[in-house]
């Protein structure tokens, strides 16, 4: 037999941690079936994965509805970008990575063309929304999760959906191995602000007046500030410039985490990297007002937690501070109460561990990259090479 007959994927991710998913999984899947081309919009971590990129989409993720607003010129442009390039070369299959406002009508325009979607970390995976799940069920063929939260939903509706995990927990598992916990007598403290300048501009203020507080009281105390690796080192100085003491800063949020007595973090998916590092945590949130009180008028139902490890649990195992209650002081009082007790911080740690059971064993990537294989009809392609093997 001949070689396999070349494929072409798009994919589509547009936040930070989509475009890291994403490079995991093109890598996966290049394993297996390295004639596989792939082409889409993304950021830093497909390019280097060998995706060829038709626009950089990782810029157009959103914080509440005004920032929407401002980016929707461009959005515009990114999708007849790729609607022309979809019409000049269909391709095989969609993969379509949260960014849920604009990949939803990407992908009824994708159905309408003909074209196989795969909604992998489809958007609203993490709750248990019949609503949301039917504005993915519209648009996928399949659909992987690494959340089971949602499969009630969409099992409801009919949709085949495949719970794969989440890759997470193969990503942080040698930073669990090899890092050893700060001694106790001198805690480390981790401060996440957030991936994006206007998560950094937000809230690493309200962090380093916390840290401020919590010095007074633990001298000794080690305080680590995490930086996206995308962002510029002087957005994070200026603001440390006026800080007394000495704070560190590390490149990506495990690097802060590994190791930490405390976090002090931003709601999102970092929340579970927290949890599988077993660092418990007072987990906060902040926008402009204007954004917070449009989201308040216009999101419903409103969720009953923001923080991830909460909405698995679906109980209220860390503190969450929202807007107007996330000051440095209530930031400080909340983390100065698990410092002072080590078993109240142990019994975090088990309850983040028992919630984070729930993102599956390790191979998420892998299997989602067979979901990807089988839809590309390459599966049985692969069975029969090793066969004949």
């Amino acid at each position: 037999m001949g070689p396999r007959k070349s494929r072409r994927v798009l994919i589509v991710a547009g936040d930070p941690s989509g475009d890291c998913h994403g490079a995991l999984l093109v890598r996966a899947v290049r394993q297996q079936a390295p004639e596989v081309k792939w082409e889409g919009a993304g950021g830093t971590h497909l390019k280097a994965a060998g995706v060829h990129l038709l626009a950089h989409s990782t810029a157009l993720a959103a914080i509440g509805l005004l920032d929407a607003l401002c980016h929707v010129p461009p959005a515009l442009r990114l999708l007849r970008c790729l609607q022309r390039q979809v019409r000049q070369h269909p391709p095989d299959l969609a993969v379509l990575i949260d960014f849920g406002a604009f990949n939803l009508r990407f992908g009824r325009w994708l159905r309408g063309q003909g074209v196989p979607v795969l909604c992998y970390f489809p958007p609203g995976s993490w709750t248990n929304s019949r609503r949301r799940a039917a504005d993915v069920a519209a648009i996928a063929d399949k659909i992987a999760t690494p959340f089971p939260k949602c499969l009630p939903a969409y099992e409801a509706l009919g949709a085949e959906v495949v719970f794969v995990g989440h890759p997470l927990v193969d990503q942080l598992q040698p930073w669990a191995e090899r890092v050893q916990p700060a001694p106790a007598e001198a805690p480390k403290i981790a401060l996440l602000p957030g991936s994006r300048p206007e998560e950094v501009k937000h809230h690493l203020p309200v962090l380093l007046g916390a840290a401020a507080r919590l010095r007074a009281e633990f001298p000794s105390a080690q305080f680590v500030v995490s930086v996206a690796p995308h962002l510029a080192a002087e957005q994070v100085q200026r603001f440390l410039a006026r800080v007394e003491g000495p704070v560190e800063t590390v490149v990506g949020s495990a690097a802060a985490l590994a190791g930490a007595t405390l976090g002090l973090v931003k709601s999102g998916t970092v929340t579970l990297e927290a949890a599988l590092l077993g660092v418990p945590m007072v987990v906060f949130y902040r926008v402009a007002w204007a954004n917070y009180l449009l989201g308040w008028l216009t999101y419903w139902p409103r969720p009953k937690y923001i923080a991830m490890p909460n909405i698995l649990a679906d109980a209220p195992l860390v503190p969450e501070l929202v807007q107007g209650a996330a000051t440095p002081t209530r930031l400080a009082a909340e983390a100065g109460a698990l410092l002072r007790h080590a078993t109240r911080r142990e019994a975090m740690r088990q309850a983040l561990r028992e919630a984070v059971a729930a993102l599956g064993p390790p191979g998420a990537t892998a299997r989602a990259a067979k979901v990807v294989l089988e839809m590309l009809g390459l599966s049985s392609c692969l069975a029969e090479e090793e066969e004949r093997s």
